[in-house]
């Protein structure tokens, strides 16, 4: 396990999504379709045969709202993801607020930068996981802010 939760394989990816959800294993597993006993033997980091069949993934994440396995496919391919934005009906109040979530986050992510190149002028491996959450809570701002904008386009055209 990184410092930052990220897992570091797929086997503690599992495990975290079995040991810490906010959902009883039991339920995961009947939501799954699998017995109790197969989802502990796949969330057992010392088994080396047993797996989570890839078409337990999306639904068991989605049930559980555990990202922990798809946050470890992303950081094994150098990439960041983040919720797709819903967007309820807009208006210029929720755009400026938008505004001044995503003004704030570029702050956060500027001032992380800049502490961490002040230590030594380098950046570490936990400080850029760090940048790197805030970078994507920043790209995640910018996308519902452009989605409440969009949305605020269309209705006034109405």
């Amino acid at each position: 396990m990184r410092g930052d939760g990220i897992p570091t394989t797929y086997k503690e990816a599992v495990y975290q999504l079995v040991h810490r959800s906010n959902v009883p294993p039991k339920q995961i597993a009947d939501r799954l379709g699998i017995g109790l006993s197969t989802l502990y033997n796949a969330a057992n980091p010392d088994m080396e045969e047993t797996q989570l069949c890839h078409k337990h993934i999306i639904t068991g994440t989605n049930f559980t709202h555990n990202y922990s396995i798809l946050d470890y496919f992303e950081h094994s391919c150098g990439r960041v993801a983040f919720e797709f934005p819903t967007v309820p009906s807009g208006s210029f109040s929720q755009v400026a607020t938008e505004a001044s979530k995503v003004t704030q986050r570029f702050g956060s992510l500027l001032e992380k930068v800049g502490q961490s190149l002040a230590n030594d002028g380098r950046i570490d491996v936990d400080e850029l996981a760090s940048i790197q959450k805030l970078g994507s809570d920043l790209i995640a701002a910018i996308s519902r802010l452009t989605a409440i904008a969009k949305n605020e386009a269309e209705t006034s055209e109405l």
